[in-house]
């Protein structure tokens, strides 16, 4: 199925690729409309939700989250491999694939919320919200399940190949230590309701995966708490080696509420290029307020410390050193740059990925917005469902960016 046809600029006016300054490029500008469908004939909506680059095809992963309606529309998790070209300073797509995630038992996931607490299950159907992606040395893949939460290891096509939980301390529990999945449950501990994995890479040795919370857990303050953590596993024994706090930045006029840590990409063994967005943006609301941060930051491990020496697995109360991170550019402050409207921006930027970069001593990167499947009409299991959400028909937005290091 090919949507290039459909693919347009972001704005007619972006006809410009100049350096905004020194470090920094902008370099293309793309959109899919809203009303585009997947190669299973379904609303593609959603897939800016993760990105990652496959170095095996030279092709990018794209993938949805749970769907439409925040796990309250029926929806069959999965993942779309797309061919992105840049035509001067436009970005066109191919889309080569959909494929479905299936569990250890053949059977699809849902993205429906779960029903009961005690396993993130709705029905007989095991819940999934694939919210981070990474692609394996060897073409597998591993997912980022904000329901669990933990990692999801797939082969290439969608099938299970084993779970790897994240440490107890991040399972959501009520105050009485019981696990807590079910939409709306009281949580006390762990990751709170939508604010899960949402960033993932593996490092260069292809052997560990780091991840982080969009947001803290419950005992660290929550999402108002602007404290998320970093994670780093063994993916052979599945066990955390290193964990370390990340603060959320917050620009004026923004609280930590409205903010969130939403994907990253790996530059080296100490190094990471993180993605924070805040809320504001196209979101469906022709009235929605206008974008304001869309950032990137490189982040460095380096002499943080090192949460797992605490035996409580508590953020300490005092001395603690959490990441080093220094802002390398801001979506809505290149859009002004350039005299567009930061009004055309989408809100959920979701999508980080690293690609080749033909200039030494560069860094280029895609990234992704995710349109919540914002469309006036949905088209889910053979069904056509109006989503009256949707009364600003978001599309998903591509930019691809190159700035020094």
């Amino acid at each position: 199925m090919k949507i290039g046809a459909l693919l347009r600029p972001l704005w007619l006016a972006f006809l410009l690729a100049a350096p905004l300054h020194a470090e920094v490029r902008l370099l293309a500008s793309g959109e899919i409309p809203a009303s585009a469908r997947d190669a299973r004939g379904e609303t593609l909506g959603g897939i800016g939700s993760a990105a990652a680059y496959d170095p095996r095809t030279g092709d990018l992963l794209f993938m949805p989250d749970r769907g439409a309606g925040d796990g309250s529309l029926p929806f069959a998790p999965r993942f779309h491999r797309l061919r992105i070209e840049r035509h001067g300073e436009r970005l066109t797509a191919r889309l080569l694939a959909t494929t479905l995630f299936w569990d250890e038992r053949g059977r699809p996931f849902t993205g429906l919320s779960p029903d009961q607490n005690l396993r993130p299950t709705h029905g007989e159907q095991a819940c999934l919200d694939p919210e981070a992606l990474a692609v394996a040395p060897d073409g597998s893949l591993y997912v980022g399940d904000e329901y669990r939460p933990a990692l999801l290891h797939f082969r290439r096509d969608g099938r299970l190949l084993r779970i790897l939980p994240l440490p107890a301390w991040y399972v959501p529990r009520d105050a009485r230590g019981r696990p807590a999945y079910a939409a709306g449950a009281t949580i006390a501990s762990g990751r709170t309701e939508n604010q899960g994995i949402e960033a993932l890479g593996l490092l260069p040795d292809g052997n560990h995966a780091i991840v982080i919370l969009q947001s803290g857990l419950a005992q660290d303050g929550g999402h108002a708490a602007g404290l998320s953590r970093v994670l780093v596993l063994d993916l052979t024994t599945g066990q955390p080696i290193a964990e370390y706090a990340y603060r959320i930045t917050r620009p004026r006029g923004t609280t930590f509420a409205d903010l969130s840590v939403n994907d990253l990409a790996v530059l080296d063994e100490n190094t990471l290029l993180v993605l924070e967005r805040d809320g504001r943006g196209r979101n469906g609301d022709p009235s929605a307020p206008t974008a304001r941060t869309k950032a990137v930051y490189r982040v460095d491990l380096r002499g943080a410390t090192n949460l797992l020496t605490f035996s409580d697995h508590r953020l300490p109360p005092r001395g603690l050193r959490p990441v080093k991170k220094n802002r390398v550019l801001n979506l809505p402050d290149l859009v002004r740059q350039l005299k567009l409207p930061r009004s055309g921006l989408a809100a959920k930027w979701e999508g980080l990925a690293l690609l080749p970069s033909p200039e030494p001593g560069t860094h280029r990167v895609l990234l992704t917005a995710d349109n919540d499947f914002l469309s006036p009409r949905l088209h889910i299991n053979g069904r056509t469902i109006p989503f009256p959400r949707a009364r600003d028909a978001v599309p998903t937005q591509l930019f691809e960016v190159q700035f020094s290091p």
